[in-house]
């Protein structure tokens, strides 16, 4: 009796507690990034805000233009009064325009070399324990940059 009661206060406590060493081991760890990828998440962010910024001032001068100038001699669009839907449509108008700012393409071929990369670390000579013939293994596509920002006398 004394025994089962035991059990269940053990099976108890180790359900509600969220301390125990089962419930911290089994939680994700953050993913630790290389300096040279969060400089380039930076740059980005800043490349895609002044995308906005750009989009933006461009939205405002044709709203300029076409106070000063009106549709009156540009029959094919329509003559209609400028609204909030149109300040949407000009705003993402100007981004689809503008979106060749922001080189998208440059992080898929960042990765496609740094697997690369570690496809040749994989296959180094220089690498390779003969006692054993166990050739390095990089488990992550970010090692060569990690080795290349070790300081020089470690």
């Amino acid at each position: 009796m004394l025994s089962t009661i035991i059990h269940w206060f053990c099976l108890l406590s180790f359900l509600v507690c969220g301390r125990t060493l089962l419930r911290r081991t089994q939680s994700s760890h953050p993913l630790r990034r290389s300096k040279v990828e969060n400089v380039t998440n930076v740059q980005i962010l800043v490349v895609s805000l002044l995308l906005l910024v750009m989009s933006l001032v461009s939205c405002v001068g044709a709203i300029f233009w076409n106070d000063g100038y009106g549709r009156a001699d540009i029959w094919y669009i329509g003559k209609k009064d400028y609204d909030c839907h149109s300040f949407g449509f000009d705003i993402l108008a100007f981004v689809i325009l503008y979106h060749n700012f922001i080189p998208i393409i440059l992080l898929a071929t960042l990765e496609i070399a740094k697997y690369i990369q570690a496809l040749f670390i994989n296959w180094d000579e220089d690498m390779h324990f003969k006692g054993n013939n166990v050739y390095a293994t990089a488990r992550t596509s970010n090692l060569n940059e990690e080795l290349g920002q070790l300081p020089e006398g470690k």
